[in-house]
């Protein structure tokens, strides 16, 4: 059981003999729900929990005070720099059995950081929220914490391409989403190369469904997608094995460029002469019947079912890769 620090006391329940720390210990919160935190504060004690912050962030909790008792609960954001101490309220001071609240550095309360430009005074930045039992010399109090936090970067579309793309390497697909949908409460627009990282994400963690989700989703709010971006979507989806997927968003793709202007995948070099029309429809049809061959090849023809993946596959990475060199 967690157990941050105290002005005086605060013990966790069901223990008789241990308490928390009297200095406060500041921790970090990962994004996400975080596991439900239980504490008891001692009667005329005062308890902190202290979060460190890393400037931009949205932080919501919310507290119960068990059995019917009362509390009096406060928030503020506290930056120690340079040897001067700053408290920005950020709750008032009230005295309940439950509250809920939130921060949100990016948005309602960024005024709190008006001036702190500095990164190394950022990261002397501090969530306070304190749990006063002082008035209470008799009773203790139970009081269970929610805490919550949604991945954010600095609120710009450079610094949301980058953190987007550091999930590639843990897998973290749902963070990936989560700064998305961030991007778009700050009223900040996606672009291609944070599309195309994104999806790299879900090739990642094998989830070819988001990345064609994303692509929907992106089309729906009317980004024009580049051939960078299709690409990765097939990318994806012939990394997860889905080799017809694959070659339907290809499909999607050629129309796509010519209503966008980009260049047409499926250019042969060595058959220059014939028509872009005809060679396009050419190469449809030859995955077509790849489609079709693996369809109808026998459940115990392993090597072949193999060779026929890999065929689909060679294609599908062929018209991708011509249609990025004739970007170029």
């Amino acid at each position: 059981m967690a157990s941050p620090g105290s002005h005086h006391e605060a013990k966790s329940p069901g223990s008789s003999s241990s308490s928390a720390p009297r200095k406060s210990v500041p921790s970090e919160l990962t994004a996400g729900e975080a596991p439900p935190e239980t504490y008891e504060i001692l009667a005329a004690a005062r308890w902190t929990r202290k979060i460190l912050l890393e400037g931009f962030e949205r932080i919501a909790w919310t507290v119960l005070v068990e059995g019917g008792y009362d509390i009096f609960f406060s928030a503020q954001v506290i930056l120690d720099s340079e040897g001067c101490r700053s408290n920005l309220v950020v709750s008032e001071r009230r005295r309940s059995t439950q509250f809920s609240g939130y921060l949100d550095l990016s948005l309602d309360h960024r005024g709190l950081l008006e001036g702190v430009d500095d990164a190394a005074a950022r990261n002397k930045l501090f969530l306070i929220l304190e749990f006063d039992n002082m008035f209470s010399y008799f009773t203790s109090k139970t009081v269970k914490l929610q805490l919550s936090k949604v991945a954010s970067a600095k609120a710009d579309v450079a610094s949301y391409e980058v953190a987007v793309a550091a999930c590639e390497a843990g897998c973290e697909w749902q963070k990936a989403l989560a700064l998305l949908d961030r991007m778009r409460s700050l009223s900040l627009s996606p672009t291609c190369q944070i599309f195309v990282a994104a999806v790299r994400v879900f090739k990642a963690s094998q989830r070819w469904e988001t990345a064609l989700e994303l692509l929907t989703s992106m089309k729906n709010i009317g980004l024009k997608l580049d051939a960078e971006c299709y690409d990765a979507v097939v990318d994806a989806c012939e990394a997860c094995g889905q080799a017809e997927i694959a070659l339907k968003i290809l499909s999607e793709a050629e129309e796509a460029t010519e209503t966008i202007n980009l260049p047409c995948p499926g250019v042969l070099p060595h058959r220059g002469s014939i028509d872009l029309k005809q060679e396009r429809e050419e190469l449809k049809e030859l995955g077509l019947l790849l489609v079709s061959a693996l369809a109808k090849c026998p459940d115990d023809a392993v090597d072949l079912q193999g060779h026929l993946n890999m065929a689909q596959l060679s294609l599908a990475s062929y018209l991708t890769s011509t249609s990025i060199n004739e970007k170029k």
